[in-house]
């Protein structure tokens, strides 16, 4: 049985790219991808003012999400303890003075 997993420290990195750094097949790819976009806005735009409603609407909401983030709803649940004062102190005792 091969324990070699064992002898290794944990941690240390033995080689590759550095943490965080990009892949150079990454970098290319994007550098493909934006080209493309760059070199065909004027054909892309032509063609979406060509579609019909239903389909222009489709495509629009199908690239959106590469233009802006999607907005995450937030939940707020408010935990603050109110403080009473005095004078809501007296309110409560005149109101149950009032009661007796």
């Amino acid at each position: 049985m091969d324990n070699s997993k064992e002898t290794k420290q944990k941690g240390v990195r033995r080689g590759g790219r550095q943490k965080g750094s990009e892949n150079v097949i990454t970098r290319e790819v994007r550098l493909m991808i934006k080209d493309f976009v760059d070199n065909n806005m004027e054909t892309f735009i032509q063609r979406m003012n060509a579609l019909d409603e239903v389909n222009y609407c489709r495509t629009f909401v199908a690239i959106l999400p590469y233009c802006a983030p999607r907005l995450q709803s937030v939940q707020f649940e408010d935990q603050t303890i109110k403080v009473k004062t005095i004078e809501d102190k007296l309110v409560e005792l005149s109101k149950a003075d009032n009661n007796e």
